[in-house]
């Protein structure tokens, strides 16, 4: 089950991807219309005060240009374009909630819901941003028009609007003009006319068809790659081993993915019908790169018969086109794709080589992020080179003498290592350790030196409560006044009176005394746990005078005891928790200040590897006394260098720092599970470590393949280019 889930989400992301490329390929290639189309414009006018006014809420807010992205207007100039409009839909949560409009292959923008006047054939004036055009004028409905019937609640169906005469003066398919009614969505065409003849037809030669993609644009290829590289990356990413089903799958997906590079799949070619017209040049678009035949015909052209096409032709010349994409085949006797290919070979088709060189990086630098193929190259050539050691390392002297190298396996204990104190995380896992064999110098530090003190305030018998024989007495008197007021209230009332509960505090005065010190030691004012003990003694106001009769009181009597309230004992409990809390974080600090200052090798686990630290306790996440008790004798341990250092780490060498005496100052480790197993686990065939490595040579390699035949397929494409244009030039004078 799981390997199907994992096959059904790389299918879902698959599948996204390839939306989203598409659609962001498609909005990159308007842009660049836009670009040239800028570059080339011819404006007719300047934008007028009153479009500026009703525009300005499309150029300062970006929710009223939606699906648009807010931007400014590069300048104030009218241009003008023509051409049926289309529309493509925007998914948002599976649905089909807004649509961008392209107009002679520019994105436009409709404000004020003009959208509506869109006609067959549209003649629209504009005013331009760097991504999309936007519309001021479209068939003689202008923004003040369309302003005054601007319905900001109206979405979609049927609008009825009363139109100008001069939004039918060129439109002959509307014939009841008296209706003076427009649909949102305008009927199609009945019957088109046609201004050119059509001579004969024929299918398209095998050399035409050379000329385009036979649909070999090796998707099967990078499908293959892209399921066997994600599948292993979960794998890697989560330490399995690889079962049966998906070794299965990723083997099968990289040997279709290797067939399926050398072995192209041949396809039936498709000829397409040829018609050979005779028609007029009417227009010339060069940066579409059309050229207009017909009221509703445009037929595209290669971009380098540009400057040997005529911008129109006084009498109808023949032509060749293919029905089906509007492609122009042949211009009169001069311009001839058949031609081309006899002369000088069919043009390479590089969709596939730059679809297989995106892929094979991608997934190239993937595998780089996510797995470690470099690392375990160097592992695997040194294990069948005989050159891999795999050292048992005790104490420092051994790991100092040790001829320890890159890509070595290790298997490290030695007393003294332990866990940044900043760096456990909540499951007590850790990937930076130090290893610290001298115990830390106290000299002055007040931790160290007042031990025994923080140790007492931090035993959970520092507070002592009794139940005697006082306490069961006053447990007695307590029921039997209880009792007597209950029977003294109105017995209408619903008033009655509760026995408080109290406790008995023992012996508290060498804690008072403990804590006093413990202040004073850290320059602390402790007065929240002063307060809280001036409490207990019904002193209600916190004065320096009073604690010290307090504290006095604990010197010269420290086993008097306190019968008092239980929540103002828990109050006390809850303070003193927090004192503690506090003083653990001044050990922490010291904890990390030795470690940083006096360690003799700093350990770092690579690329998230993490091993737990069962006798580590996390000083944020601290819940008892008990804990804070373990996590201080712990902690003091690491200082005084009394911990046993039972830390095992097994893994592969990533990296070594020396010092200038060339002792070993700090290791990376890799301690992946993979690298715990034996050796010959490590290497064999279906382990994670081998097929990784298999995995990178195979997208190293279509990807060098592939880019050299890009880069000598675009230089020969280049040459014949060279050498077409030549042709022609001396053909035609």
């Amino acid at each position: 089950m799981f390997e199907l889930y994992i096959i059904l989400q790389i299918g879902i992301l698959l599948f996204g991807t390839c939306v989203w490329l598409s659609y962001r390929s498609d909005r990159s290639n308007n842009k660049q219309r836009l670009k040239r189309f800028i570059q080339t414009r011819e404006s007719s006018r300047e934008l007028t005060q009153e479009e500026l006014t009703l525009l300005e809420p499309y150029l300062t807010k970006k929710k009223a240009v939606r699906p648009y992205k807010l931007k400014p207007l590069i300048d104030y100039k009218v241009s003008q374009i023509e051409g049926s409009c289309t529309h493509h839909g925007l998914l948002y949560n599976g649905k089909v909630n807004d649509y961008y409009y392209e107009i002679d292959n520019i994105e436009v923008f409709f404000p004020y819901q003009m959208s509506m006047f869109i006609k067959k054939f549209n003649k629209v004036d504009v005013v331009l941003t760097k991504n999309y055009a936007i519309v001021v004028n479209i068939n003689t409905c202008d923004l003040e028009f369309a302003f005054n019937n601007y319905d900001p609640n109206f979405t979609s169906g049927i609008k009825t609007i009363e139109m100008p005469e001069s939004f039918y003066a060129d439109d002959e398919l509307i014939d009841d003009k008296d209706d003076h009614a427009i649909n949102y969505n305008i009927e199609e065409d009945e019957e088109e006319k046609i201004e050119y003849e059509t001579l004969s037809t024929r299918d398209e030669t095998p050399l035409e068809a050379l000329t385009r993609n036979q649909h070999n644009n090796g998707i099967l290829t990078a499908i293959s790659l892209v399921v066997a590289t994600l599948l292993f990356i979960v794998l890697w990413a989560n330490q399995m081993e690889l079962s049966y089903g998906l070794s299965a799958i990723i083997t099968i997906s990289l040997i279709l993915a290797v067939v399926c590079l050398f072995v192209k799949p041949k396809r039936l070619t498709n000829l397409k019908q040829v018609n050979i017209i005779k028609a007029n040049i009417f227009d010339k678009d060069t940066i579409n790169n059309t050229v207009v035949v017909s009221e509703t015909t445009n037929l595209s052209y290669p971009k380098y018969w540009s400057k040997f096409l005529p911008s129109s032709t006084p009498t109808p010349i023949e032509m060749e086109m293919v029905e089906e994409s509007k492609k122009l085949l042949r211009y009169g006797h001069t311009l001839s794709i058949n031609r081309e290919v006899e002369e000088f070979g069919p043009p390479k088709i590089v969709e596939r080589n730059i679809l297989l060189v995106i892929i094979a990086g991608i997934l190239s630098l993937a595998l780089i992020c996510f797995s470690e193929p470099i690392n375990n190259t160097i592992l695997a050539y040194r294990y069948y080179n005989n050159q891999l050691k795999n050292w048992q390392i005790n104490d420092l002297t051994s790991l100092n003498q040790s001829d320890i190298k890159r890509g070595d396996l290790i298997n490290m204990t030695i007393k003294g290592t332990s866990c940044d104190v900043e760096n456990i995380n909540q499951e007590n896992k850790c990937n930076h350790f130090f290893i610290n064999t001298k115990p830390f110098d106290a000299k002055d530090n007040k931790i160290m030196l007042n031990a025994q003190i923080i140790k007492r305030v931090f035993n959970k018998d520092s507070v002592k409560t009794v139940r005697d024989d006082e306490m069961l007495l006053f447990e007695k008197y307590q029921k039997e006044l209880v009792d007597e007021l209950n029977k003294q209230s109105n017995m209408f009332s619903f008033d009655r009176y509760e026995i408080n509960p109290f406790v008995k505090l023992k012996d508290i005065g060498p804690m008072i005394i403990d804590i006093n010190d413990v202040c004073n030691i850290f320059d602390y004012e402790c007065k929240f746990i002063k307060m809280s003990l001036l409490n207990l003694h019904d002193t209600r106001d916190y004065e320096e005078e009073y604690w010290d009769d307090i504290v006095k009181e604990a010197k010269s009597d420290p086993t008097y005891s306190l019968i008092l309230e239980e929540k103002r004992f828990d109050s006390f409990i809850n303070d003193l928790h927090r004192l503690k809390e506090e003083l653990m974080f001044k050990i922490k600090r010291t904890v990390l200040r030795y470690q940083l200052d006096q360690s003799d090798v700093e350990i770092t686990l690579a690329n998230v590897s993490y091993i737990e630290i069962p006798q580590s306790y996390n000083i944020d996440h601290l819940q008892t006394d008990n804990d804070l008790n373990e996590s201080r004798n712990y902690y003091y341990n690491l200082l005084t260098n009394n911990d046993e250092g039972n830390i095992n780490l097994i893994g592969m060498i990533d990296d070594i720092s020396y010092r200038q005496d060339n002792t070993i100052s700090a290791l990376k480790i890799n301690s992946k599970e993979y690298y715990r197993a034996e050796q010959q686990k490590i290497y064999s065939l279906t382990s994670p470590v081998i097929v990784n490595i298999f995995m990178f040579a195979i997208l190293i390699f279509v990807f060098v393949l592939n880019g050299i035949l890009l880069i000598k397929k675009v230089i020969f494409n280049r040459k014949r280019l060279n050498q077409i244009t030549q042709y022609y030039k001396d053909r035609i004078f």
